[in-house]
């Protein structure tokens, strides 16, 4: 079993507030910065939607969600760069914003995933 809460929720306050960062960005970086923010927020979704699909399934089904997110995540990503980068937006100022809360949302997913299956062990029911 997947325990997504407190880690759903944890994950969408954590993107949340990161947005108040945009107060730093320097104008020439807002409209790149604000573009990583959403496309992370949208990846988070995606991410968090496929582990609550993939709860109490097949391992199988795990493995399946886990790389058709990476693989979604991956397209997404790179449909957004390019968009930055032929808006003229500033595509480092992309990058920090997408990788620094890709790397945070990425954690509670992990946090998610491992404090299930560690509930799921003690429990007996798997090893």
């Amino acid at each position: 079993m997947i325990r997504l809460m407190p880690f759903g929720p944890a994950a969408a306050a954590l993107w949340l507030l990161a947005l108040g960062a945009l107060a730093w960005v320097p104008a020439e970086g807002r409209a790149g910065f604000a573009m990583g923010w959403a496309v992370a927020g949208v990846c988070g979704l995606l991410s968090f939607g496929l582990l609550a699909f993939a709860n109490r399934r097949s391992f199988l089904t795990l493995m399946g969600s886990v790389v058709g997110g990476f693989l979604g995540r991956l397209v997404l990503v790179g449909a957004a760069i390019l968009f930055v980068n032929q808006r003229g937006w500033a595509v480092g100022w992309f990058c920090l914003s997408f990788f620094g809360l890709y790397w945070i949302l990425l954690s509670c997913e992990f946090l998610a995933v491992r404090q299930g299956r560690l509930m799921v062990t003690r429990a007996g029911v798997a090893s």
